[in-house]
């Protein structure tokens, strides 16, 4: 067949955006065989046959394929087996299309999804950050700014460590002035003053310098930090900034979110909302200062007037001391290290293991700290609660109180022992809040065991029927329906000489 010519080149369409009209024949051939009249195509070369594919398709395959059988030469006409791949070809031309279609439509599906997705992503992550604003929180600061005359004051963590360096640096990151930090408080912090004096006595040039603690590149609890209320926040293209203390800080930079003054929590995520709460948590470990006159306590879960013990482990699994003890009425045994080895010794500073006998096989007796979460922290990486000055793990928690609900009242302090006579000596103590109730140990060897010698409602006891010219140790705890609180520290007397 010979085909007539087209009235325009496909080429000069394409480069085109206004209406074309295409007229196409198949004239009769030399041989005999049978042409058509013309056939008008016509439309602009913004329609999908030239925007999405430029290529034939499905409707002009049949289109040509019908008028081939319409015109086929009827004593010759066409090959079965050219007839039957030509169907093929046209139900693979249609599969395809169908295929090409239903993964574009799947693709638009997902592009809706992802989007919304990311939508509701970011709008979580929008209303936590907002929840920050009135709330009080830590961040790290490695920066200090003096102004030529008033002294700059430096908050310090020290973590663990008793004491620190905090060092000052100038642009080149050269240290310039070392200032000590010692004295840390209940939160392991400490707050240093900066007068803008070199080592050498000379006086700094107002200006911008850096702020580290020495040891802080391998301890990551050493840090400078500030801690100010969330004043707002602010959405950017580089992400959430935090407005704290009259600068911008972005969000991943928060350390810790305490609890604000109006005593609320953050509900934002569990960790979160367990602010306020009182938790028991796994203790499994205790760490020594070696400072004379130091005592831990160890409190252990166990079975009522049972015999506990608890091995101490240093850093290289060596058992190092063994205290014992017995569980009173609630189920708890109050045991106490002081910091001495099974010779007598102060054990080196470090970090002990706790190890309660028969934890292994009964998982109803084990040692764990409890308290009113008053804070928390992500310095690590993982959320970690804290209660007063000790850090928990998520994984660590045993069990959770609602907030309203009576914690276990705090251990007495001011307990005093007073000998009255040869056999009687007075115990004194203040009111504990929350407390219903004190229970009394005594021993009359200081490192013995204390046995449970009465309980009282009032905040005194005196203690009778004791030997003259002895001396006796006391200690003193308080409890209500939640339970029996911490024992209170030693206090002795000696009774009078006959």
């Amino acid at each position: 067949m010979a085909v007539n010519g087209v009235s325009q080149s496909v080429s000069s369409l394409l480069a085109q955006t206004a209406p074309y009209s295409v007229t196409s024949s198949v004239e009769e051939g030399k041989d005999g065989t049978y042409g058509f009249g013309g056939v008008t195509y016509t439309g602009d070369t913004t329609s999908d046959i030239w925007k999405e594919t430029n290529k034939m398709g499905k409707d002009q395959f049949l289109h040509l394929l019908t008028i081939q059988l319409k015109y086929q030469d009827p004593l010759s006409p066409m090959d079965n087996t050219a007839f039957v791949s030509q169907l093929a070809q046209f139900r693979a031309l249609e599969t395809g299309e169908n295929t090409e279609n239903a993964i574009r439509e799947l693709g638009r599906a997902f592009d809706e999804n992802l989007a919304a997705q990311m939508y509701s992503s970011q709008s979580v992550s929008n209303a936590s950050a907002m929840s920050l604003i009135g709330r009080e929180v830590r961040m790290i600061q490695d920066k200090v700014s003096w102004d030529g005359k008033n002294s700059v004051s430096i908050n310090v963590h020290l973590g663990n460590a008793s004491s620190g360096t905090v060092e000052i640096t100038d642009e080149d990151g050269k240290v310039i002035r070392t200032i000590p930090a010692t004295g840390k408080d209940a939160q392991n912090s400490v707050t240093v003053s900066w007068n803008g004096l070199t080592d050498e006595g000379e006086k700094a040039k107002s200006g911008t310098y850096g702020v580290r603690v020495a040891g802080g590149d391998r301890d990551m609890s050493l840090y400078p930090y500030v801690q100010e209320v969330v004043e707002g926040v602010r959405f950017t293209n580089d992400g959430v900034q935090v407005k704290i203390g009259g600068r911008e800080i972005p969000i991943n930079g928060v350390l810790d979110v305490s609890v604000s003054t109006d005593g609320g929590y953050i509900s934002q995520s569990s960790a979160l909302s367990l602010m306020g709460k009182t938790v028991r948590a796994k203790h499994t470990s205790i760490q020594h200062s070696a400072t004379a006159g130091a005592e831990h306590q160890i409190k252990v879960n166990a079975s009522r007037g049972s015999e506990v013990s608890v091995q101490l482990k240093n850093a290289k699994g060596e058992v190092v001391a063994t205290v014992k003890g017995t569980a009173n009425e609630f189920g708890t045994a109050y045991l106490y290290w002081d910091g001495s080895d099974s010779e007598g010794k102060m054990a080196p500073a470090g970090t002990y293991t706790i190890n309660v006998a028969g934890s292994e096989k009964n998982t109803s007796i084990y040692a764990y700290t409890e308290g009113v979460v008053d804070g928390l922290t992500s310095l690590t990486g993982d959320f970690k609660l804290k209660i007063g000055s000790t850090e928990i793990g998520m994984n660590d928690i045993l069990s959770i109180y609602n907030k309203g609900s009576i914690a276990v009242p705090s251990n007495p302090s001011g307990v005093t022992a007073t000998a009255k006579s040869a056999s009687s000596i007075k115990l004194d103590w203040p009111e504990v809040p929350d407390a219903t109730g004190y229970y009394v140990y005594f021993t009359g060897n200081p490192d013995g065991k204390y046995n449970l010698l009465t309980s009282t409602t009032s905040t005194s006891f005196t203690d009778t029927g004791l030997d003259p010219d002895r001396t006796y140790y006391y200690k003193i705890s308080a409890y209500n329906s939640s339970g029996e609180g911490a024992m209170s520290l030693t206090s002795s007397a000696t009774t009078e000489e006959v």
